[in-house]
């Protein structure tokens, strides 16, 4: 997301710890809310994702993190609501959701990059994590990919209902009209 690179706040290495926690939440702030838009531009018509920016920093690397930047309901009973939440991170990792949330990512290197996950979660009516659907995904896990396109067609997927297959055959489609 290049774009979003022109409004960061630098980093340099004579920077306090709260000072580098806070450009990079406020970076993944802009980064979130830069993809939350282009994906909203992108979606069918009918689609379920709304805007919902959240940052968060990684414990032991204050410069790396990532941020929510959507989330769809999946599903509701009289306790609880099925959710999926989307991400981009800052950096490249594996995602464990067999923890329950502790530890949840493992960056693969202290450098910047970037990836986009989806994450399949029951949360309570207040709004509280009770845990990842284990279920769903790969151990709750949507989707993860550094591929924009990818990411795209997964929350065009989860956020309308329709299978990879009809969405990328539509768009086929509409690149063939376009022509």
């Amino acid at each position: 997301m290049a774009t979003s690179a022109k409004k960061f706040h630098r980093i340099t290495a004579d920077m306090a710890v709260a000072e580098v926690i806070a450009a990079t939440k406020e970076n993944l702030s802009i980064l979130g809310g830069d993809a939350s838009d282009l994906f909203a531009s992108k979606l069918p018509t009918g689609h379920r994702m709304r805007r919902a920016i959240r940052s968060s920093i990684l414990p032991n690397a204050p410069h790396l993190g990532a941020c929510k930047f959507g989330e769809i309901v999946t599903g509701r009973d009289e306790n609880t609501f099925a959710v999926t939440q989307l991400f981009i991170a800052n950096f490249d990792g594996d995602i464990n959701t067999t923890a329950g949330g502790a530890n949840l990512y493992k960056p693969r290197s202290q450098d910047f990059d970037q990836m986009f996950f989806g994450l399949h979660l029951v949360l309570g009516r207040d709004g509280i994590l009770l845990g990842f659907n284990q279920k769903l995904g790969n151990k709750g896990v949507a989707f993860k990919t550094k591929d924009i396109t990818t990411a795209l067609y997964n929350v065009a997927s989860v956020s309308t209902g329709l299978s990879m297959e009809v969405l990328q055959a539509r768009a086929a489609a509409n690149r063939t009209l376009a022509r």
